[in-house]
């Protein structure tokens, strides 16, 4: 009987052990992925600054940010800028070469992200003229004028 407890204790005691072992092991991963998401926002922050200073050279303008929004795992990235970007005339090929830059200047560790880059409340594809726009970015029907029959 007393080798039986005493086999018991032990058994219950590794077990114990064993139990705080992983919920410790749980606990710091929480917490590293936590910090892993924050030196990511950092990142990207910093990241996205030195877009605004890019997209700026040749301007008069000064361009800033406005906010940054990210996914915890950093998948999805969505940056609004002030309204003074929304002053550029964009076209097919410069927000192409915005997206480049910004991707560019992001690096390795954001290459499968999926990039937003607005202005006013509008992605900045939306803000190229009708006129200009081509088969990658549809035609916005709201623009065109209205055709009445006459009499």
């Amino acid at each position: 009987m007393r080798i039986r407890n005493r086999i018991t204790g032990l058994v219950v005691a590794h077990v114990l052990k064993y139990a705080f072992l992983l919920l410790f092991f749980l606990l710091t991963t929480q917490v590293s992925r936590g910090d892993r998401a924050k030196r990511l926002y950092k990142k990207a922050k910093a990241a996205s600054q030195k877009f605004a200073v890019k997209a700026s050279e040749g301007r008069t303008y000064k361009f800033k940010i406005d906010t940054l929004k990210m996914d915890p795992r950093g998948v999805k990235l969505n940056l609004e800028m002030t309204t003074t970007f929304s002053d550029i005339p964009f076209r097919p090929d410069n927000v192409h070469q915005f997206y480049q830059d910004y991707k560019q200047v992001l690096g390795r560790k954001f290459r499968k992200s999926s990039l937003t880059i607005s202005t006013t409340g509008k992605e900045i594809s939306q803000l190229i003229p009708n006129f200009y726009r081509d088969n990658s970015v549809k035609i916005d029907a709201s623009r065109l004028s209205v055709q009445k029959a006459r009499p």
